[in-house]
């Protein structure tokens, strides 16, 4: 196991290339864990509006999907919460407390809303969080497709977005380049067209 994926140990993930979206659990909210090693801290929230009410904060756009449809993220608990802890960290570490907070009030400890989330450069948006985008260019490899619809995986990766068209994709936005190589568009599967 690599250490990027340590951080999802011990949960039953469920590997989202590989399972048929027909095996896919329905939504069914978020698990958060806190990173802080040795915080065994962990709740679960029904709706993103929840999170952003409760003292959790700077939740990770990093995801995996839980065999019982939980979205298992992870965020600072409310004992590790900056919000709460900031100006005594802050003071500790880098001793001017005031910038320090202002730095961390541009947009940390809150969930981004929907008119936030169609600004956001494609790696921060959460719409995103299950692709890896390229950092220091790649050889484009081709267009992959991926199905906007809500709580809908369905991708189809192709050199002939014409192919995928005649098939019943809709093509839809440019979203960026993946890690892989590939164009990210986000269109509709032939299920939602």
């Amino acid at each position: 196991m690599s250490q990027k994926e340590l951080w999802y140990a011990g949960f039953d993930v469920i590997d989202i290339s590989t399972t048929p979206v027909s095996e896919m659990p329905e939504e069914a909210g978020f698990h958060l864990i806190c990173p802080l090693d040795g915080c065994d801290m962990e709740e679960r929230f029904d709706y993103l509006p929840e999170i952003a009410d409760s003292e959790w904060t700077e939740m990770s756009i990093k995801d995996q999907i839980l065999t019982d449809g939980l979205t298992l993220k992870e965020a600072y608990c409310p004992g590790h919460s900056l919000d709460k802890n900031k100006t005594d960290a802050c003071e500790a570490f880098h001793g001017d407390p005031e910038a320090f907070i202002s730095e961390l009030d541009e947009g940390l400890g809150r969930s981004p809303d929907d008119s936030e989330i169609e600004y956001l450069p494609p790696h921060k948006n959460p719409d995103y969080a299950r692709f890896d985008f390229e950092e220091d260019g790649v050889v484009i490899e081709g267009m992959l497709v991926a199905c906007g619809a809500d709580s809908c995986y369905n991708e189809a990766e192709t050199s002939d977005i014409d192919q995928l068209e005649n098939e019943g994709w809709v093509g839809g936005n440019w979203v960026g380049i993946l890690a892989s190589g590939l164009i990210l568009f986000e269109g509709l599967c032939p299920e939602h067209s």
